[in-house]
């Protein structure tokens, strides 16, 4: 088995309440996202990590979105020493159909639109008590994908 997996293999290979939770679109893979997972991973293993279909980052960043096909996303996202799984899917990381499968013994956030993170955060610690929400703040000397795409449109060829 690699490291792209389906749910289903995911399940025959871990133990409820053991592995980190965690997702995002990956696209670009920046070293922001390198220090996110490497913190995420230091939580707890496996590091389960979800990429989001072409369709729901389209459907979220906009028609130009993604950049890189899903299937090279997840791969680059596995290729990374600190990742143990990657699922590809429509179904956001923090969604009752991730949460429920798998029973996370934590679950990693990024630390941007902090409302939305808190109210997020308190719905599943009330759903899945057995369940810690961790909030990583972003390096913002990184920044984020959207932002690095916005400095290169600025740059002229």
């Amino acid at each position: 088995m690699g490291k792209v997996v389906s749910l289903a293999e995911l399940r025959k290979h871990i133990s409820p309440c053991t592995a980190t939770l965690t997702g995002g679109f990956y696209d670009m893979l920046h070293v922001g996202h390198v220090f996110y997972l490497e913190r995420a991973a230091k939580l707890g293993r496996p590091l389960i990590v979800v990429v989001n279909t072409d369709k729901a980052a389209m459907e979220k960043k906009g028609q130009l979105r993604p950049i890189i096909p899903e299937k090279f996303r997840a791969r680059m996202v596995a290729s990374l020493g600190c990742v143990d799984y990657v699922i590809i899917s429509n179904h956001a990381s923090y969604s009752d159909y991730f949460l429920k499968a798998i029973q996370p013994k934590h679950y990693v956030f990024v630390r941007e639109k902090m409302d939305v993170r808190q109210k997020q955060k308190k719905e599943i610690e009330k759903k899945y008590p057995r369940t810690k929400v961790v909030i990583i703040p972003r390096i913002k000397k990184y920044g984020s994908t959207t932002e690095l795409i916005a400095r290169i449109k600025q740059e002229k060829l």
